[in-house]
């Protein structure tokens, strides 16, 4: 009861934002006080200005590590950002500075969805603009990204930004393969009639790109995924071993689905974050606790495995 009236006061709060007000909201949790601020930010780029939702704590002046949540392939006309806003709320929670970003193609960021050409440079456009934010460390941020968002904080991670850790729900790696494996036809439309145009679809699965990503990578993945089967991060840790990194986990997820609620919610990442971040002296105190004791299986690339096709 509890956890469902933080989220009634957490939507209460985005609705103000997504209005164009700024808004404290507070809640209680075993007597605790959990405060947020949400702000709407717009980050100017070359050719489109990028949305975003801004968690941070009011009054606080130490500074924290950042990270931007991007969300999946969502309805047109859908507020990205609004889809992963709990996602950067627990992120806010556990001491972490956090933006919930939409992406290029769903309201209020401009432009038209890629599958991820143009989006990973956007993303990066708007990490550079995250690390100049009040509080924000500019050399401690991280990108957490469901399905597609996954599959674009893959792509920016092989930029040159100042990234600490990738975590990837469920993300699409080797666009080409899914296209021939997959069953569904939304899926094969949306593979032929957008990631197919301009550069293709190698240019946009971060497989193409493994030995080029430069921070540690999670992934994870459930077993019962029928939209982006696991195998696809299974190629990437595979690919990623090859090319001598060892600093990729796979955590699997038995009998859970595509959505990320499903996979854990915030808990494997910010275990994984936490760790990250306190080998550079920059752990946030986290605040919330997880409500869900998971079950997982940890897998990490071995260099002399094959790709099974």
């Amino acid at each position: 009861m509890m956890r469902r009236w933080l989220v009634v006061t957490l939507y209460g709060c985005l609705a103000c934002a997504l209005a164009g007000f700024g808004n404290v909201g507070r809640g209680k949790e075993d007597g605790e006080t959990l405060t947020y601020e949400v702000v709407r930010v717009k980050i100017p780029g070359e050719d489109i200005t990028q949305f975003g939702l801004l968690f941070r704590s009011p009054g606080t002046e130490a500074p924290a590590p950042g990270i931007i949540v991007l969300h999946g392939w969502a309805t047109p006309g859908t507020v990205g950002a609004a889809l992963v806003a709990y996602m950067a709320f627990e992120f806010q929670q556990a001491g972490y500075i956090a933006m919930a970003l939409s992406l290029r193609g769903w309201p209020e960021t401009g432009g038209r969805d890629d599958c991820g050409e143009r989006q990973a440079h956007d993303v990066a456009t708007a990490v550079r603009w995250f690390a100049r934010q009040p509080g924000v460390l500019p050399e401690h941020m991280a990108l957490v990204g469901h399905s597609q968002g996954g599959q674009i904080a893959l792509l920016a991670g092989s930029l040159e930004l100042p990234l600490r850790a990738i975590v990837a729900y469920a993300p699409a790696t080797d666009l080409e393969r899914w296209e021939q494996r997959t069953e569904l036809q939304g899926i094969k439309r949306y593979l032929r009639n957008v990631c197919s145009q301009g550069a293709g679809l190698a240019v946009r699965s971060p497989i193409s790109v493994a030995g080029r990503i430069r921070p540690p990578v999670l992934l994870i993945h459930g077993t019962g995924d029928e939209r982006v089967p696991i195998e696809q991060s299974q190629r990437l840790l595979q690919a990623m071993g090859r090319a001598g990194r060892r600093d990729a986990i796979l955590r699997i997820v038995p009998d859970a689905g595509h959505h990320w609620a499903e996979l854990q919610g915030t808990r494997f990442a910010l275990d994984f974050l936490n760790a990250i971040f306190a080998a550079t002296d920059a752990k946030p105190v986290p605040v919330l606790t997880s409500l869900v004791t998971p079950r997982f299986v940890e897998s990490k690339p071995q260099q002399s495995e094959p790709v099974t096709d």
